[in-house]
């Protein structure tokens, strides 16, 4: 996973304005700059002065979700999320088996189809090239979450699987604001407080 895509927002300031690729992200907020580590679970922080440390990286992603405020103001103000992205639906199952036994089956994914993806306060929208919703899903439609190291899944009510495969937004992020989206629709419907996102969404 790019680096970028772990830290979609600065740790240290909360600024949105990272930059980068691969094992190297720089905060244009506050100058400082994040570096992959020796060892796969760290990153080097290296502040503007040179000072440098390593942080477990599990710790910087918890501080990007806790200071990211879901991608809008404090005050729930601001712009809906977009994104441009591969949208992938599936199609069949395949039976995945050895030797005459069947162990289970796996989604086959569709041919990928080229959109913008928007984060409505009611739920996921698919933009045509006029920027006008052409298809979506409400918020207590969807029944998991999931993101990969470089896509984000989701289930619906109709047992459909849809796949969007992000070009420079980060899967993270995103995943992000589907969990914050869908635990507020929920607990302000009385539904109660989500606990998990997979291999379903279950409240308690």
């Amino acid at each position: 996973m790019p680096l970028k895509h772990l830290l979609h927002g600065c740790p240290h300031c909360g600024s949105r304005e990272v930059e980068g690729g691969g094992d190297r992200v720089l905060c244009r907020g506050c100058g400082t700059r994040f570096e992959r580590g020796g060892a796969g679970a760290t990153v080097d922080v290296v502040e503007p002065g040179g000072r440098r440390t390593r942080v477990a990286a599990h710790r910087l992603a918890r501080a990007v979700e806790e200071m990211s405020g879901g991608g809008r103001s404090s005050d729930g103000e601001g712009e809906p999320p977009e994104a441009s992205a591969r949208v992938r639906r599936g199609r069949e199952e395949e039976a995945i088996g050895y030797r005459g036994r069947l162990f289970g089956f796996v989604e086959v994914l569709g041919e990928p189809a080229v959109a913008t993806l928007r984060l409505t306060e009611e739920g996921l929208e698919i933009l045509n090239g006029d920027g006008r919703p052409e298809e979506g899903w409400s918020l207590m439609e969807l029944r998991a979450v999931q993101s990969t190291s470089s896509s984000l899944q989701i289930y619906t009510a109709d047992g459909e699987l849809v796949q969007f495969r992000f070009g420079d937004a980060s899967p993270l992020y995103w995943e992000s604001l589907l969990h914050r989206a869908l635990r507020k629709a929920y607990r302000e419907s009385g539904r109660g407080e989500i606990v998990e996102f997979q291999p379903r969404i279950s409240v308690r």
